[in-house]
């Protein structure tokens, strides 16, 4: 039996390795992850220093909110030290305010002038007072934080300023601790996530191939059943009867159920000669030739035989 092609089957298209398929999905894959864990940390990193700075702010604003407070407790007792020049009242004003201030905010005095009357440290005694400009609450430097409070009499005149200097390192040194958990925090998340991620994804690729594999060994023995029926028949058909015409008619139309066409050719070879016995097409069309005799080498049929 042979099957004829109806025509020239159209040449395919050369496919890449199946090495190099997996290589691509890889190397694509591996870009997805490294894009998402960019977007990742650079999501997190944003978040916390938005977090950071709104801390801050909560800090600065408390510790004016505490300059405030202590300036109110103190102006009273320093209109009079102000007025007297009292250096031993502006020491008790100073040990007051580093007491209630737990060590963190140190004060000095200027005249109306803005010219020192009194520092704790001696080296800047000649420094004038250092201006704030006026749409500023503070004056931020490396570590500490200055206001400049004026202290009036009782007729409004000026006489003096009080300068507040509150050292922030506290501020930054637990700012710097915030920002160090939330980065490792998020990092560990992240890192969570994306280790969580590929485990999953490696297990899905892992039952997809399985059921890939499964399905593939299903078709594999549908397959071979169809082809162990398919043979079956045909044995039976070769058993059952003795009319080679029959024989032949019945073995184009399985084969042609088996193929699933109707170019199907039955030939005998016999005295070295191949004698047509059955034609599906022509079957089925109610053309039914002669018998047709071909030599070996003759014609596609001919060819066919002696390749085989």
């Amino acid at each position: 039996a042979r099957r004829t092609s109806p025509g020239r089957t159209p040449g395919r298209r050369g496919r890449a390795p199946a090495g190099s398929r997996r290589s691509a999905a890889a190397g694509r894959s591996t870009a997805a992850r490294s894009l998402i864990t960019f977007l990742l940390f650079a999501g997190a990193f944003s978040t916390i220093i938005m977090i950071v700075n709104s801390q801050k702010n909560s800090l600065v604003s408390d510790l004016l909110l505490k300059s405030s407070l202590l300036k109110d407790a103190i102006i009273n007792q320093s209109k009079l030290n102000l007025l007297l020049n009292d250096s031993e009242g502006f020491e008790e004003v100073y040990n007051q305010v580093l007491r209630n201030s737990e060590g963190v905010t140190q004060i000095s005095f200027y005249d109306a002038q803005k010219m020192p009357l009194w520092l704790k440290s001696k080296n800047n005694s000649t420094e004038k007072l250092i201006d704030i400009s006026s749409n500023q609450d503070y004056l931020e430097k490396a570590d500490a934080i200055l206001l400049n409070f004026k202290v009036l009499d009782n007729t409004d005149e000026l006489i003096g300023y009080i300068q507040f200097n509150s050292n922030t390192n506290s501020i930054y040194n637990e700012l710097r601790s915030l920002r160090l958990n939330l980065m490792l925090g998020a990092s560990l998340l992240i890192l969570l996530f994306l280790g969580i991620s590929i485990l999953m994804r490696n297990k899905l690729l892992a039952a997809t191939r399985k059921q890939a594999a499964s399905k593939a060994r299903i078709e594999l023995t549908q397959q071979n059943n169809f082809q162990l029926e398919t043979e079956n028949k045909i044995l039976e058909i070769i058993s059952g009867q003795n009319d080679l015409n029959g024989i032949g008619t019945e073995l184009v139309q399985l084969i042609g159920n088996y193929l699933k066409t109707n170019s199907v050719v039955l030939f005998a070879f016999i005295d070295n000669k191949l004698i047509k016995i059955a034609s599906l097409k022509e079957h089925d069309e109610g053309n039914i030739e002669s018998p047709t005799v071909l030599q070996l080498g003759e014609g596609i049929s001919g060819t066919v035989a002696v390749n085989r």
